[in-house]
């Protein structure tokens, strides 16, 4: 059965620091730990973020998703940022 519904299944359990600037470890490292699930979630569940950069937020969105037991996690992005390189 196709179908679905919006939930916020995320919360915020602490605020993080900007992350422009920051490069792919310092992003891990200041958004660990800043989510957590609402609920548990059930079926399969998708993970909308509006940029990627480096990716650390949305991996940190569907860890705390699994982390609350949640089995089918979907990544959706509508935006990518190539990271710069400079000659």
């Amino acid at each position: 059965r196709a179908g679905g519904r919006a939930a916020p299944l995320l919360r915020v359990r602490r605020a993080s620091a900007d992350q422009r600037g920051l490069g792919r470890d310092a992003r891990r490292t200041n958004v660990a730990g800043v989510f957590a699930a609402r609920t548990p979630p059930a079926g399969t569940v998708v993970v909308v973020d509006d940029v990627v950069t480096t990716g650390a937020t949305l991996r940190e969105a569907v860890g705390a998703l699994r982390a609350a037991g949640a089995e089918h996690v979907l990544a959706v992005t509508l935006a990518y940022t190539p990271r710069r390189t400079h000659t």
